[in-house]
């Protein structure tokens, strides 16, 4: 989106040059067993590329590697197993139903949400395609 966004030709290079050693760092800390959350600081116009993350991960890890990222690891990390990243009585509760198998293709997970039929945040449903 640099670019479309009028970032400078150097700009573009730099964060060019900065993705590839985030997946090389990535595949680095995989291998060397660090636990990695899942998540994105992206702001203003860009905040829409957001769920491109997993799409993005994928060229390092499997499905079910981001999965776990999105989910129990970054419970982990935050302190916060049994109550994040799980499914469980007394938990969260926060839930997606996807128009697919997002192990078999993670970016069901992307594409803006386009995939997402259901989704329910601390027990609220607030998006339901399936009645």
């Amino acid at each position: 989106m640099g670019r479309q966004l009028g970032f400078p030709a150097a700009s573009q290079e730099k964060a060019e040059y900065a993705y590839k050693q985030a997946l090389s760092s990535m595949d680095q800390m995989r291998n060397v067993g660090v636990k990695l959350g899942f998540g994105a600081d992206l702001l203003g116009a860009t905040y829409t590329q957001q769920c491109r993350e997993s799409t993005i991960r994928r060229e390092v890890f499997t499905p079910l590697e981001l999965l776990r990222q999105a989910t129990s690891i970054n419970a982990e990390l935050m302190m916060q197993q049994g109550k994040l990243g799980c499914i469980a009585p007394g938990a969260h509760a926060d839930l997606l139903v996807v128009d697919g198998d997002p192990l078999t293709d993670i970016s069901l997970l992307a594409a803006d949400g386009k995939n997402r039929r259901t989704i329910v945040k601390g027990g609220e449903v607030v998006k339901d395609e399936l009645r």
